[in-house]
């Protein structure tokens, strides 16, 4: 057994999420087919991925993020090649002057770390993200048309358009402003914090 095995093994049955004889059954499957095995036990239904994710979020000492709680940021995931990514189960999520951030369904593997460092130059902060939200990420951002959830048409709109532009008009710009930044955050194309961010950062330019 390698180390992470018995690291994630240990684990497992220490506390209480498998038996000795399913950690046997997942390492003798390992053994025949090769494989994670963590992946495994989930795909033989001994746990759960969730289960399995909190478990080597506790042993490596890395958190868990989901992709419905980040900025997906198209154009630091497309710095990357798409089929690198897909072959070893990351996503960048953030990066700044010297460290970037990048989400794997494994922080064990050592060959996310060193193929970040040396395609960016940075040093690497990872979190742990599951494969299917890892997939999700990178099928929206290079698959947008295909994985496009389908959605039911809009009911017509019988309000004339001349009526419409008469009353932004009679609207405060303010009112007008938190409208449209609104509409932006609820189509996940900006987030309140990063307008805030700007805010501030325009504020201190003036002072």
């Amino acid at each position: 057994m390698n180390k992470n095995n018995n690291s994630l093994g240990q684990h497992l049955v220490k506390n209480g999420l498998i038996t000795e004889e399913q950690l046997a059954k997942a390492l003798k499957y390992q053994s025949v087919n090769g494989g994670k095995l963590g992946a495994i036990l989930v795909d033989l239904g001994i746990i759960k991925s969730s289960q399995l994710l909190q478990s080597l979020s506790a042993i490596s000492q890395t958190p868990i993020v989901k992709a419905d709680e980040i900025f997906i940021d198209h154009k630091l995931i497309k710095s990357f090649e798409y089929t690198l990514m897909l072959k070893h189960d990351f996503v960048p999520v953030a990066s700044d002057a010297n460290t970037i951030k990048v989400a794997t369904s494994d922080p064990f593997n050592l060959d996310v770390i060193n193929i970040v460092e040396f395609e960016t130059e940075k040093s690497v902060e990872l979190c742990i993200m599951s494969g299917e939200d890892i997939n999700k990420i990178l099928n929206l951002v290079y698959h947008p048309q295909v994985h496009k959830p389908s959605v039911s048409p809009a009911p017509k709109q019988h309000v004339r358009s001349d009526k419409i532009r008469s009353q932004i008009r009679n609207a405060s710009f303010r009112e007008v402003l938190l409208a449209l930044v609104d509409e932006l955050n609820d189509k996940g194309l900006v987030k309140y914090s990063d307008i805030l961010k700007r805010v501030e950062s325009r504020q201190q330019q003036k002072i």
